[in-house]
C-alpha cells in the first residue's frame, strides 16, 4: 500500500489523515515544485516531535560550523558587526512636517474651493436647463394645438365641397 523506501517523496497537498499518500512525481493534481520535502524523509504516522527534532538539530549543526566549538554567546559577539556610519537623522523634521501639513492644508482648501465651483457650474446649469425644457413643453403644446385647430378647419372646409374627411 505505502512506498517504504527512501526515494518516496510525498505529494505536498499530502496531508496527516488522507487515505491515499501518493509520490510527487506520480501527482496529477498540482505541477512540481522545486526541492524535497523534509530532505526526502517521510513520516507515515503524525510523528512531528521526531522530525521537528530531526530539523532542528541539522539547522543547528550546520550553523555551528562556522564558530569553531565556541559557545553560542562567544561566536555572537564575535561575527556580529557593529555598523560603523549611522545614517543623518535629519534635525529639520518639525520643519518638513509642517512644510507638508501646509501644503497639504492649501491642497485640501484649494480642492474645496473648486469643488464649490463645481457644484455651482453644475447647479446653474442644470437650472437653465430645466427652464428651457418647460418653454419648450409649453411652445410644443401650443403647436400641437394650433396644428388641432388646422386639422378641425380643413375638415370643416372638406365638408362644405363635399370631399371626404381625413
Amino acid at each position: 500500500m505505502y512506498e517504504n523506501n527512501n526515494f518516496f517523496n510525498p505529494c505536498y497537498h499530502q496531508q496527516p489523515g488522507m487515505t491515499y499518500p501518493h509520490d510527487q512525481d506520480l501527482c496529477d493534481h498540482v505541477p512540481d515544485i522545486e526541492g524535497t520535502a523534509y530532505g526526502r524523509e517521510y513520516s507515515y504516522a503524525p510523528d512531528y516531535a521526531t522530525n521537528n527534532a530531526q530539523n532542528y538539530n541539522n539547522y543547528y549543526e550546520k550553523s555551528d560550523h562556522g564558530c569553531n566549538n565556541q559557545t553560542f554567546n562567544q561566536c555572537y559577539q564575535t561575527n556580529y558587526e557593529i555598523p560603523q556610519a549611522m545614517l543623518p537623522i535629519s534635525t529639520n523634521f518639525d520643519e518638513e512636517t509642517t512644510q507638508l501639513a501646509l501644503s497639504m492644508k492649501r491642497k485640501r482648501e484649494q480642492n474645496k474651493m473648486a469643488a464649490a465651483r463645481y457644484r455651482e457650474k453644475r447647479k446653474t446649469l442644470s437650472k437653465t436647463t430645466k427652464a428651457e425644457i418647460g418653454l419648450l413643453e409649453e411652445r410644443n403644446l401650443e403647436l400641437k394645438k394650433t396644428v388641432k385647430d388646422y386639422q378641425n378647419e380643413i375638415n370643416v372646409l372638406r365638408k362644405k365641397l363635399n370631399l371626404p374627411l381625413q
